[in-house]
């Protein structure tokens, strides 16, 4: 009996090890609680129309999906300046397990702090990086999660921490996982 019993547990490890290995990763991120196909939000802040407008065009060429411009919508897009240390911020309001509606901040602090480094230093960069990190947040509304440097995703999706931020076109990778996420 208690060979049979290691046998038992030994082919649920392997089994787990199997599955786990045999799935690539993907940046799924929450279940959708809104149509994936027509996402509204409004915005407020300076330059947030162009910012939110430009990013969500991208997507919109991209996996032909309509996130726009609509006043008074429950999805929200700022453009602060903010005393925290992130670029963009995602912030989800779950409602029975479901995503209900989503604000997306974008911190001008933080980028002009990116922008002044060495790596970046001009009026067109700042405007770059923010569309980089505004197309990368709205990512997250379209249920992307991150990828972590240490995931060797590197430039490969606009959900990676090692993207080019200066190209804010989403990547094939993450048109593959939408699409994946639609069936």
């Amino acid at each position: 009996m208690k060979k049979f019993m290691k046998l038992k547990v030994l082919t649920f490890v392997m089994g787990i090890a199997f599955v786990m290995t045999a799935v690539p990763a993907a940046a799924k991120y929450l279940s959708t609680g809104y149509d994936l196909y027509n996402i509204p939000y409004d915005y407020s802040g300076s330059s947030a129309n162009y910012l939110s407008n430009t990013s969500a065009d991208h997507w919109n060429q991209k996996i032909g999906v309509t996130v726009n411009h609509v006043d008074n919508a429950e999805n929200w897009f700022f453009h602060y300046d903010y005393n925290d240390g992130w670029l963009g911020l995602y912030q989800p309001d779950i409602v029975g397990g479901n995503v209900d509606s989503f604000n997306i901040s974008i911190n001008r602090t933080e980028l002009e702090v990116l922008n002044n480094s060495s790596k970046y230093d001009d009026e067109a960069t700042y405007w770059q990086l923010a569309i980089n990190t505004s197309v990368h947040e709205f990512g997250h509304a379209l249920f992307l999660g991150d990828y972590e440097s240490k995931e060797g995703v590197g430039d490969n999706s606009i959900m990676s921490y090692s993207r080019d931020r200066t190209n804010s076109v989403p990547r094939t990778r993450d048109v593959n996982e939408i699409k994946d996420l639609r069936n």
